[in-house]
């Protein structure tokens, strides 16, 4: 029941390819794209809509958490610190 497609997340192409494949409606996302705090927000802008009430949507390898929590903030967030300063933490959104 785990499905894995790999795209480019830059690419409007690619991710609305894994919409039309799996229809949506994901559980849990887990977002390993690119380490770009931009890209980061704008991937899981794309994605969040398609997920259902309960579902979860992790970036992992997150640099600047606030800006994530302040673009998403319409949405549970929650940031956890592995090493500050670096862009080893995660930002989990409940939606």
């Amino acid at each position: 029941r785990i499905q894995v497609i790999v795209g480019d997340a830059n690419n409007t192409k690619d991710l609305q390819k894994v919409i039309d494949l799996t229809d949506g409606d994901f559980d849990i996302i887990v977002d390993d794209c690119s380490h770009y705090t931009k890209q980061q927000i704008e991937s899981a802008a794309f994605f969040i809509p398609y997920m259902k009430d309960d579902g979860i949507y992790c970036i992992e390898d997150v640099r600047s958490q606030k800006k994530i929590l302040d673009n998403l903030s319409q949405y549970n967030c929650k940031a956890y610190n592995f090493k500050p300063d670096t862009d080893d933490n995660l930002v989990v959104i409940t939606k």
